[in-house]
C-alpha cells in the first residue's frame, strides 16, 4: 500500500542464519537474560535492524514484532533510568544512552511501517475485516513507538528526529481512509485500559507534544504521558468548520513536521483536506474535576491509573494545572520580546543554596544566634565585599551564560562549548548583568539540549530582589531540622503580589508554624496560602510574627 513514510531499503546481503520461525524466535526471547541490559539489548537491537531490512512475509513480520514488544520495553524501561532526571547538559554516555533507547522506538516503528507497505488487500470479504484488524494493530503500534521517540526526546530536553510528525499525520490519514482509526484492540503495555485504537494513539501524541514539553520538569513528561494514556480519548479530533470556535481548540496541519497550534481566527486553510482540528472541551472538563476534587481533599478513585497516581496531592494538583494550562484556555504573551543573541552576558546562580549564598554577598550565611553586631546579616548590599575570586564553594559558583531573547517577564539563555553548569526545569536561579550587583530571582520554566556542549533554557521572573535568610522546622514530636536556606521576596503592591518565602520541598504543609532567622533576630512563621510547588522549591505567602 502507499504511504508516505520511510523505510530502510532491503539488504543486498544473503543473511541465512537469521532465524524466522515464530516458535523458535519466541523460545530464544523467554531465554534472554533480561537483567543483563548491555548484551541482550545489543542482541534484541541487531535482531530487529536485521528483520526490518530482509523480505518477510507479511504476517510472519507482524507476529515476530509482537513478540519483541515484551523485551525490548523491559530493555527501554531500564535505559530511562538511567537518563531520566539527571540536570542538564547530559554527559555524552547519558545522551548514548537516551539515543539508545530512541533508536529502539524508531526501529520498532520501521517493523510495523513495513508490514503496513508489504501488506496487500486482499479480495475476499472475510479476509478484508481481519486485514484491517491487523492493519490498525500495525499503525497503532507504529504511532505508539514514533510517540515513544519523541518521549525519549522531550525528556533528554534535546530535539525530536526529524520527519516524525509528518509520518505520524501519514499513519494516521493511512487508517482513516481505511476506516480503521476506531477500531478496538487490545495493547498490553497499556494498563490503564483494556481497549484502545488508532484514534487514541494519534490524540496522545498530539497531546502530549501540547502539553509544551519542553517547559515541564523532566518527571512530569512521564506522568503526564501515563494521564494520557487513560484519558487521551476523551479529546475529538474534527475536520476544520468553516465557523470558527476558540474553545480549547488547536489546528493540525497534517503536512508539516509538527503536532498542531493554538486555533486562532485568523488561520487560513487554503486546502482544507489537509487540516484537522484537536478538540480537548471534554478532556479540560475531566482535568479540571480531578483538580477541583484534590483541591477539596476528596479522594480520586484510580480508573485505570495506578493506585497511587494522586496520592501526592500537591504533585497531582500542579501536574494538573499545567494541563488545564495547556488544553483548557490559550495563553497569551503578556510582554513583547526583544531578541539579543549573544550580545549580553549575564551571571546565574543556580539552586536555592547557589542563590541564597550569592545573595548573602557570595558568604555563608550567620544565624542570629551566632551573629554579633547591631546589624543583620546583609543581602545583596553586601555584594561589593566579596569577589568572586575569593569564594572556594565549587557546587556554590555562578556561571557566564549569553542573552538569546528578553522580555520585560524574563530571558532565553545559552552557551556551547564546554558547560559545567547543571541546569533543571522548575530550578530557581539568580541571574544578573555580569559584574553588576543586583541579582534578580526566576524560575527556569525550559530547557533544551541538542548535544552535551550545547544548552538553552528560560527563566521567568519571579521577584527583581531578594533577602537571604534560613528557615528552622520543628516536629510535633519536638525534633528540630537544621536551618536551612530560603529567600524572602519582597511584595509589589503594583502586581497585586504579596511578600512570599521560597523554600527546599518538605517545609510547606497548610497552617505549619515554623521558625525564620535573617541574620538579625528570630520570628515565628505560619504558612498562610501556596503560589507554587516544583520539585526543587516551595513557594508561599506568611505571616510572620518577631521571637
Amino acid at each position: 500500500m502507499e504511504i508516505p513514510v520511510s523505510v530502510p531499503p532491503f539488504s543486498t546481503r544473503v543473511l541465512t542464519e537469521v532465524e524466522l520461525r515464530p516458535e523458535k524466535v519466541k523460545q530464544s526471547l523467554a531465554d534472554l537474560p533480561l537483567l543483563n541490559t548491555a548484551e541482550t539489548g545489543r542482541k534484541l537491537f541487531s535482531t530487529l535492524s536485521i528483520y526490518n531490512r530482509i523480505a518477510i512475509e507479511p504476517a510472519t513480520r507482524l507476529e515476530l514484532l509482537e513478540m519483541l514488544r515484551y523485551p525490548i520495553r523491559q530493555i527501554t524501561t531500564e535505559l530511562e533510568k538511567q537518563f531520566v532526571g539527571p540536570p542538564l547538559p547530559l554527559a555524552e554516555k547519558q545522551k548514548t544512552i537516551a539515543e539508545q533507547c530512541r533508536q529502539f522506538h524508531l526501529e520498532m516503528a520501521i517493523g510495523y511501517k513495513r508490514y503496513l507497505i508489504d501488506a496487500e488487500l486482499p479480495e475476499r470479504a472475510r479476509e478484508q475485516e481481519r486485514f484491517r484488524g491487523k492493519a490498525a494493530l500495525a499503525t497503532q503500534r507504529a504511532l505508539r513507538h514514533l510517540t515513544g521517540a519523541l518521549l525519549v526526546s522531550y525528556q533528554g530536553y534535546s530535539p525530536y528526529p526529524l520527519g516524525t510528525w509528518q509520518e505520524i499525520h501519514a499513519l494516521y490519514r493511512h487508517s482513516e481512509t481505511l476506516g480503521t482509526k476506531d477500531l478496538l484492540l487490545g495493547d498490553p503495555e497499556i494498563r490503564a485500559l483494556p481497549e484502545t485504537s488508532v484514534s487514541h494513539a494519534y490524540k496522545q501524541a498530539l497531546l502530549l507534544d501540547l502539553s509544551d514539553p519542553y517547559h515541564l520538569p523532566v518527571m512530569m513528561i512521564g506522568r503526564i504521558q501515563q494521564y494520557l494514556d487513560r484519558w487521551a480519548g476523551l479529546a475529538k479530533v474534527l475536520p476544520p468548520t468553516e465557523q470558527f470556535d476558540p474553545a480549547c481548540q488547536f489546528l493540525i496541519d497534517q503536512q508539516v513536521d509538527r503536532s498542531g497550534i493554538i486555533y486562532t481566527a485568523d488561520a487560513e486553510l487554503e486546502r482544507p483536506e489537509h487540516y484537522r482540528l484537536l478538540n480537548t472541551v471534554e478532556l479540560a472538563r475531566r482535568i479540571h474535576s480531578h483538580l477541583t476534587a484534590l483541591q477539596n481533599a476528596q479522594e480520586i478513585p484510580a480508573d485505570g491509573l495506578s493506585k497511587d497516581f494522586f496520592a501526592a496531592s500537591d504533585e497531582a494538583q500542579n501536574l494538573l494545572v499545567r494541563l488545564i494550562q495547556s488544553f483548557g484556555h490559550h495563553p497569551k504573551r503578556n510582554f513583547r520580546r526583544s531578541t539579543r543573541a549573544g550580545t549580553t552576558k549575564v551571571e546565574v546562580a543556580l539552586g536555592l543554596n547557589a542563590v541564597n549564598y550569592w545573595i548573602n554577598g557570595g558568604a555563608a550565611f550567620v544565624v542570629s544566634s551566632t551573629f554579633v553586631g547591631p546589624n543583620p546579616q546583609r543581602g545583596q548590599i553586601s555584594a561589593t565585599n566579596h569577589r568572586r575570586q575569593d569564594v572556594h564553594v565549587p557546587d556554590l559558583e555562578f556561571s557566564s551564560w549569553d542573552v538569546m531573547d528578553e522580555s520585560a517577564g524574563g530571558l532565553a539563555l545559552g552557551k556551547k562549548g564546554h558547560i559545567v553548569a547543571r541546569v533543571r526545569v522548575g530550578e530557581i536561579a539568580a541571574v544578573r548583568p555580569a559584574g553588576d550587583r543586583v541579582w534578580r530571582i526566576g524560575v527556569i520554566r525550559w530547557v533544551k539540549s541538542p548535544s552535551s556542549s550545547s544548552l538553552e533554557f528560560g527563566v521567568q521572573w519571579i521577584a527583581a530582589s531578594a533577602q537571604a535568610v534560613v528557615v528552622k522546622v520543628v516536629t510535633d514530636e519536638g525534633k528540630e531540622s537544621d536551618f536551612l536556606p530560603a529567600l524572602l521576596l519582597p511584595e509589589i503592591p503594583g502586581l497585586k503580589q504579596a511578600a512570599s518565602l521560597v523554600t527546599t520541598r518538605g517545609i510547606y504543609k497548610a497552617d505549619r508554624v515554623f521558625y525564620l532567622d535573617n541574620g538579625f533576630r528570630l520570628y515565628r512563621v505560619r504558612i498562610t496560602k501556596p503560589d507554587e510547588i516544583s520539585h526543587s522549591f516551595e513557594r508561599f505567602q506568611f505571616s510572620m510574627d518577631a521571637m
